[in-house]
């Protein structure tokens, strides 16, 4: 056995290959050696290389790690739930033997049930005796709920004979939305309760896998930069050429689809085809549409959907007219056109809602033409089998198109990928006051044109003229709301985002629709005026009583344009006014990103006088850090208000306020929040006095610190006020 090998028992990539999932894994490890840790489920897009993660894993644990056993276990697709219960003990006991043993042949050459125990360590024997008898029992149909949940519970057995374990279940989505497995869900609940030991379930993240209580997590997908490594690394180790526009067009191509960039990568070594350029990489990957991976991947889940030939071709038929004309498929014409029972048409729709195929929402399907792959593929069959055409005819054309539209392809994504990312950005807003000028790019270009950066971020947090920015409930790209917008714009660069104004009472929300337009110099008042028109056409469309409209040019806009805008309500930025939006959003958090910063929290009654208790708290968290004097009455004064109007405006039900304060070096942040009405709740306006103790209160304190931004949360409200101020020098003792 070679030394690469025998590193390796489950994993299919060598190590070094494996790229781009190092946090992940680091992140694994840590839940494995976790104390109290219950589990989770991870979700993920398919073919994102999540097996081959785990499988990862599993090695590295057991050939370098001196933790707990790893048991990775994969669900099949179909099977007698007892016969799956079975095959989950038969892999735990192997691979925790072979872990105990650290003999990694007992995995690849699987020891008879009966020999189990005599291969065990003298202190597990009495264990793996027990799990052996479960393991050879033959209930009967009334035990077979009670069999399935105990072996399934066999890791919390191994826990209390002293074998730590950290299980991993893959495939989990086969046994989701199956009455026949609701035994084996059960089970899975009856594990999760255990919290004694570490597991983990991933499952496709469209699927709606869940287990109670158990948090889920979803694995980030591979973004451009690892995919490059992972290509060029598999590359390499192939003996392929690739360059470096080649890789991009394969990833941008099969959408990150691990499977198939592996796939293409191997038929092109075994072809002897160099992916140095266009020409090499599309022969490469219509072999793969035609009789290689790409291919093997949708027949296979087509013959699993589809088990009877003619209804997979009426299904291959119907899609491709759907990708073709761009347009939806009812249920009910799916149902009918390919002669399904009602529950065997959801059970298709949803198996291709979870490959990700199509989407399946509102009682309809949908093949998104964004997915390349299957598009070439459906059509491919569909030309080849609906149509009858010869072969190297469709091969032919499909390379030729394949190759014209490379550089369109490569222009779009590139452009994507340049985008400001306004949906992103928008579902950001939470709520916060942010400068007025960053909406207004002719007072943005009259005002701060021209001035560095550094210095025009502090002037804009001087900014007296400020916006409430709506707190965001939903946010989608806007052709998920209004599909004529796709034909004219990138769905990256055009959104819509719905919330609540924090500082209305009330609850009627508030849609924005945004969109991120192209012009080399300023936009003139002609293109202006377009998308004005077409972004109020989605907002009449979706029936959106009210809504702001915000367009955003690299260069901003002319007069002209500006003075049609303003007619029509529109906000208007430059990218660079979208690009400092971004940073004032992120950098108006809770806590300073400051790695030097101290917290604490306090919670005090809702009593007389009590803020006197949060005023003493914070003198002396100011002598501790020597905060400047100089601050200390106006951060004081400050906070006193913030106490007052909490106590008396609130209606605590648990009559308590909460405080963190967070120091660093340049600054103090202090949150003020408590339970009761938030600000939208309120009937009427607070009454400020005039005169009195009291001050002007939220007037008052806007005055005395620097930030000031008040939100509504779920059941109350948040004051956030922040107070900067010089880093102090160093004293004689410290230098």
């Amino acid at each position: 056995m070679t030394e690469e090998r025998s590193s390796r028992i489950l994993a299919s990539r060598r190590p070094a290959g494996f790229v781009g999932r190092e946090a992940a894994l680091a992140e694994l490890a840590d839940k494995a050696r976790g104390k109290g840790f219950g589990g989770t489920v991870l979700l993920h897009k398919p073919r994102s290389g999540a097996t081959e993660m785990l499988q990862q894993f599993f090695d590295r644990q057991f050939f370098f790690a001196a933790g707990p056993a790893p048991v990775y276990f994969a669900f099949p697709r179909s099977g007698e739930p007892i016969d799956i219960a079975r095959s989950f003990l038969s892999e735990f006991l192997i691979q925790t033997l072979a872990f105990t043993r650290r003999d990694a042949g007992i995995i690849a050459l699987p020891p008879l049930a009966s020999e189990i125990s005599a291969i065990a360590n003298a202190g597990d024997v009495a264990f793996f005796d027990a799990s052996v008898r479960l393991l050879s029992a033959a209930p009967l149909d009334h035990e077979r709920e009670t069999f399935i949940r105990r072996c399934f519970s066999i890791p919390m057995a191994a826990t209390a004979a002293g074998i730590a374990s950290f299980v991993m279940i893959d495939n989990a989505e086969n046994v989701s939305g199956d009455a026949r497995y609701a035994g084996i869900l059960r089970a899975f609940e009856t594990l999760a309760r255990g919290e004694r030991f570490p597991f983990l379930f991933a499952a496709r993240r469209r699927s709606g896998f869940a287990i109670a209580d158990v948090p889920r997590e979803l694995l980030p997908e591979l973004g451009r930069v690892g995919l490059k490594e992972l290509i060029a690394t598999a590359a390499k180790s192939n003996g392929v050429s690739v360059g470096e526009a080649a890789a991009d067009l394969l990833a941008i191509h099969t959408g990150g689809d691990l499977a198939a960039i592996h796939g293409i990568i191997d038929s092109a070594q075994r072809d002897r085809v160099s992916l140095e350029d266009f020409n090499g990489l599309g022969s490469a990957y219509v072999d793969s549409v035609f009789g290689g991976v790409v291919r093997e991947i949708y027949s296979e889940m087509f013959e699993r959907v589809f088990p009877v030939t003619v209804t997979e071709r009426e299904a291959i038929r119907l899609l491709h007219d759907s990708v073709r004309e761009a347009t939806f498929i009812p249920l009910d014409v799916f149902r009918s056109r390919l002669g399904l029972t009602d529950d065997a048409a959801v059970a298709a729709a949803e198996i291709l809602n979870t490959e990700e195929t199509v989407r399946f929402t509102s009682g309809r399907l949908e093949a998104p033409a964004e997915n390349k792959m299957f598009r070439d593929f459906l059509v491919s069959r569909y030309r080849l089998e609906g149509r009858g055409e010869p072969r190297a005819l469709v091969y032919a054309e499909t390379l030729a198109e394949f190759l014209s539209s490379a550089p369109m392809e490569m222009a779009s994504e590139y452009r994507r990928s340049a985008a400001v990312d306004v949906r992103g950005l928008m579902a950001e807003f939470g709520g916060r006051e942010v400068p007025a000028a960053l909406f207004d790019y002719g007072r943005f270009k009259e005002t701060y044109k021209g001035i560095p950066r550094e210095e025009l971020t502090e002037l804009l947090r001087e900014d007296q003229r400020v916006i409430s920015l709506p707190k965001i409930v939903f946010s989608a790209q806007a052709e998920a709301f209004y599909k004529a917008i796709g034909t004219i714009s990138e769905s990256e660069r055009a959104a819509v985002a719905v919330g609540f104004q924090a500082a209305e009472r009330g609850s009627e929300p508030i849609a924005w629709i945004a969109a991120e337009i192209d012009s080399k110099l300023e936009a003139e008042r002609a293109k202006a005026e377009f998308w004005c028109d077409r972004l109020e056409a989605a907002a009449i469309n979706c029936g959106f009583e009210r809504y702001r409209l915000w367009l955003i040019a690299p260069e901003g806009f002319d007069d002209e344009a500006l003075a049609a805008m303003s007619e029509r309500g529109c906000y208007s930025s430059s990218r660079q006014q979208a690009e400092l939006l971004r940073s004032v959003i992120e950098g108006s958090g809770e806590e300073p990103d400051v790695l030097q910063a101290d917290s604490y929290e306090i919670v005090i009654p809702i009593d007389e006088d009590s803020e006197i208790v949060a005023a003493h708290t914070l003198e002396d968290i100011a002598r501790r850090h020597d905060i400047p004097p100089a601050h200390i009455n106006q951060i004081k004064t400050a906070l006193i208000e913030a106490c007052i109007n909490a106590a008396e405006h609130s209606l605590s039900p648990d009559r308590r306020i909460h405080q963190k304060f967070v120091v660093a070096p340049d600054r103090i942040t202090i949150t003020v929040s408590n339970r009761g009405l938030r600000l939208a709740d309120r009937a009427v306006p607070a009454a400020e006095p005039a005169n009195g103790r009291r001050g002007w209160g939220l007037k008052l304190i806007r005055v005395l610190m620097d930030e000031v931004r008040l939100e509504d949360v779920d059941d109350g409200t948040r004051l956030t006020m922040t107070k900067y101020f010089q880093p102090p020098e160093p004293s004689a003792a410290a230098a």
